[in-house]
């Protein structure tokens, strides 16, 4: 608003600027749909070093992750799925709740460990085929709250 050039610019500004952005793609608001979380950092990331800082853009995806906590998903079964937490090594293998099975019916809630597809303990029919938009197959994420206890991504 006030015409600041880049480096005019405090670093808590920058970094906010993009966790807003991020909340304001993956949210629907009245002048647009909620986009996936993938699509979200896809965009952040074309808007490095133009709109957004390079560097904590980076920084930001990197630290969520492809599939934060939150992401619905559907995988390569048809399975869809909300993502728990990531883990440090395997960051595109998260920890997911199974909402609904390949048909997509609901199912009893399950969850799985994706990075046991790495070692063959779990059917590669389990890897992520892409994230979808918060109320995709009638899940909505407010009706999926997790409590966690400690750091999840302490033992990855």
């Amino acid at each position: 608003p006030r015409g600041l050039k880049e480096g005019e610019i405090s670093e808590f500004a920058r970094i906010i600027g993009i966790v807003d952005a991020y909340d304001a793609i993956t949210s629907d608001r009245c002048y647009s749909k909620a986009v996936s979380p993938v699509d979200a950092q896809k965009e952040i990331y074309q808007n490095r070093g133009k709109q957004f800082d390079e560097e904590y853009a980076l920084a930001f995806m990197q630290a969520i992750g492809h599939y934060p906590p939150g992401t619905i998903v559907e995988l390569r079964n048809g399975m869809v799925c909300i993502v728990l937490a990531g883990r440090r090594k395997f960051r595109h293998l998260p920890t997911i709740i199974v909402l609904r099975d390949g048909d997509k019916q609901v199912v009893d809630e399950k969850t799985a460990d994706l990075y046991l597809t790495d070692s063959g303990e779990l059917d590669k029919g389990y890897l992520i085929r892409r994230s979808l938009p918060d109320g995709s197959f009638d899940i909505k994420l407010e009706d999926h709250k997790v409590q966690l206890r400690g750091d999840p991504l302490a033992s990855a």
